[in-house]
């Protein structure tokens, strides 16, 4: 795996993903998340998911401090 590999996820319209803060809203501990399918990325190699993350924050990426939670069915 390399960087560019995941390129889209801090290019503009992040492809859809979004970073939420693992360990409360002080953390700087992410999950990259797709709230579309309510799927997790998940990056075995804990610098390159670092490096990921450090891109899409700079890039501006969507930030949330838990993920989003279903609305209950009318």
């Amino acid at each position: 795996m390399n960087i560019e590999e995941f390129q889209d996820l801090w290019e503009p319209g992040f492809d859809g993903n979004v970073l939420v803060r693992i360990g409360g809203v002080d953390s700087n501990d992410f999950a990259i998340f797709d709230p579309r399918d309510k799927s997790m990325l998940l990056i075995d190699d804990d610098d390159l998911h670092d490096e990921v993350v450090r891109r899409m924050l700079a890039a501006g990426a969507p930030v949330l401090d838990s993920f989003p939670r279903d609305k209950p069915a009318k």
